[in-house]
């Protein structure tokens, strides 16, 4: 008579997921005497955080070596009790099921966020919650029996494993296609009790005999005490030894070399027995020692597969959820969203050359793909055109460009200090026209569109725009004046040299006296500022990553976020009815755009046109024009 465990399972795992790694432990005996002196273990571990591949190799490691070294099986509370102080896993599930005195037993101990869940005919019992946690339950087993263990994310799945309508392969299949395309980490196992064989040898006919189904009852289960079974398992004949659970090609050998040796072994007679028996052990032993070349080859190469799978996940799978996070936050956080794709792009680049050669090639540019795809979306930066070009040159040849100024709806003036030019640009109709060009070597700088045609500003003074521009010239109090500005009937003068503002009142062509707009006390901070902008407030940039804003004389407290590292800054607009402020960046060529209310990041434009600009400005419409080398144009 023949009683093996008579049990098959199924793994339902993904190992790695953004929730947490799960890994699933199966051992079934092949040899009769150890199954029935152990019995079958089965466990599925789940913890959050980022997968260890080799804490998980250790963790079943372990396990697989307290199996080995028992004595006898069911030994679950010792091994629970050894587990956890081990290991101290937070979500897990174990079940060992054993031969005692011909009837199969089960033991099952699970904690955290795991379960249980028995399946006999039309009845249905789930172990989850406080129930069974921590202590060993047990039960007897009945044919027919079916139990799905879980730690996880499989909670969610156990309407789909209990589908019916589906084949089991199918369902198990179809539930780990979701949880990988999910990335839910999650473990668990289906375990199908069939009915234990009872062969009775009549020549060579056998006769398969199965026990009556029975109804759930689990009041007869238990929690079992400190106290280890007793030694009951029952030693059987190896008749007909079956393999059980998921069957490799190693199995299909064996069960196949066990199934011919087998044949007429108990006929009437025995001639020649002792000669046989001699060259069936011989022969396994032989089928064994190749068995066991081909283990230790495949063994080795499954090895070094999941070293470098697990290799590709370390390095993957973070990169993969700062780019998801980055898209999802980007709406509400688009500094926060661009920081972690920055991330996420050092690290790519700091670990890719590791696979460009291996088999992950193929996964690495996909994950380049994205990661280009995510930051043209969520980062804010955008490389950036030039429409609606107006052409100095055929105008006046040589003319470059230096300043430029915003005068009244689509009328700009323009400015080449270098020639000595001013020039009137009428942006919709394209047209340009000369009103000032005898200034060659006079260190025209910076203008203004204020009073009849404007003020020019130059090393030594200002004066009014005309046909022969004649400068009032500075008292010794200025410095070294870079650049003007204006707002109302007032013009603003910057000079580098003092960090001052100077503020004059305009009149026709006619400027009033010179006056300190900083309040006592106040000071610029930038060390050497170049430019401003105004729009009833001054914004002042100075060749570094900040922006300084005043507010009737007094430095408002105020800063920049987002700024991308290594910026410098060289030029400032302003809308003057908007809520933006741009800054140019000639060092990088970006332009890149800030919310005038709290320095928060906008966006950021790219071209290498930029890092030859000139000047940057604002129309009344809110639209940003750009002059570089003689072509002043739209920045889309």
């Amino acid at each position: 008579m023949n009683k093996d465990l008579a049990l098959r399972f199924l793994r339902v795992v993904n190992e790695t997921g953004l929730n947490g790694w799960g890994q699933v432990y199966a051992r079934m005996p092949f040899e009769a005497e150890e199954e029935a002196r152990k019995g079958a273990l089965f466990g599925a571990v789940f913890a959050k955080g980022e997968s260890s591949p080799d804490k998980e190799a250790e963790m079943m490691v372990w396990v697989d070596e307290y199996y080995n070294s028992a004595e006898r099986g069911g030994l679950l509370v010792d091994f629970w009790e050894k587990f956890e102080d081990k290991f101290k896993v937070v979500d897990s599930v174990w079940v060992w099921v054993t031969l005692e005195l011909g009837k199969r037993k089960i033991r099952m101990v699970r904690n955290g966020e795991s379960g249980i869940v028995i399946y006999r005919d039309a009845s249905r019992v789930e172990v989850t919650g406080k129930s069974g946690m921590g202590r060993v339950i047990t039960g007897d087993v009945e044919p027919g029996d079916e139990m799905l263990v879980w730690a996880g994310g499989l909670s969610e799945h156990l309407k789909e494993l209990e589908d019916k309508k589906l084949d089991e392969e199918e369902r198990v299949d179809g539930v780990v296609g979701k949880l990988i395309r999910d990335q839910v980490g999650a473990a668990g196992l289906v375990l199908r009790f069939g009915g234990m064989e009872m062969d009775e040898v009549i020549g060579k006919e056998e006769v398969v005999e199965e026990k009556t189904l029975g109804a759930v009852n689990t009041e007869s289960w238990g929690s079992e005490n400190l106290e280890e079974p007793e030694n009951l398992y029952a030693e059987p004949e190896l008749v007909s030894d079956r393999l059980v659970g998921p069957v490799k090609p190693k199995d299909r050998v064996v069960s196949w070399w066990k199934r011919i040796s087998s044949r007429g072994r108990l006929t009437v007679g025995n001639r020649g027995g002792l000669d046989k028996k001699k060259r069936i052990t011989i022969g396994l032993g032989l089928l064994f020692l190749i068995l066991l070349s081909v283990s230790v080859v495949m063994g080795s190469v499954k090895i070094k597969n999941d070293r470098e799978a697990a290799k590709w996940a370390a390095f993957a799978e973070p990169i993969e959820k700062k780019r998801l996070e980055a898209e999802s936050s980007s709406k509400m956080n688009l500094v926060g969203s661009k920081k972690l794709l920055e991330e996420a792009r050092a690290a790519f680049e700091e670990g890719k050359g590791d696979f460009i050669d291996t088999k992950f090639k193929n996964n690495l540019a996909d994950l380049e793909m994205k990661l280009e795809q995510s930051w043209q979306t969520a980062s804010g930066e955008k490389e950036s055109e030039l429409v609606n070009q107006i052409n100095f040159d055929l105008i006046r040849q040589g003319f470059v460009g230096s300043k430029f100024s915003w005068s009244s709806d689509s009328n700009f003036l323009a400015l080449d200090g270098a020639l000595g030019v001013i020039a009137r640009v009428e942006t919709v109709q394209k047209e340009i026209k000369i009103i000032a060009g005898k200034g060659e070597g006079q260190e025209w700088l910076d203008l203004v569109p204020l009073g009849k045609n404007g003020f020019v500003l130059g090393r030594r003074g200002i004066g009014p725009i005309s046909g022969e521009i004649k400068l009032t010239d500075f008292d010794s109090a200025v410095s070294d004046p870079v650049a003007l500005g204006y707002f109302g009937s007032n013009l603003y003068l910057l000079d580098r040299g003092n960090r001052e503002i100077y503020k004059y009142t305009v009149s026709g062509e006619t400027l009033g006296e010179r006056q300190r707009w900083l309040k006592q006390g106040e000071v610029i901070d930038l060390s050497t500022p170049v430019d401003l902008a105004i729009d009833g407030d001054v914004w002042l940039v100075g060749g570094s990553d900040k922006l300084e804003r005043f507010r009737r004389g007094v430095k408002e407290n105020y800063s920049l976020s987002g700024v991308p590292e290594g910026a410098v800054f060289s030029r400032v607009a302003v809308e003057r009815e908007g809520d933006r402020v741009a800054l140019l960046d000639k060092v990088h060529g970006w332009i890149i755009m800030f919310k005038k209310e709290d320095g928060s990041f906008v966006s950021q434009l790219n071209s290498g046109q930029f890092m030859e600009a000139g000047d940057i400005e604002f129309d009344g419409e809110g639209k940003l024009w750009v002059l570089v080398k003689g072509i002043m144009a739209e920045v889309k």
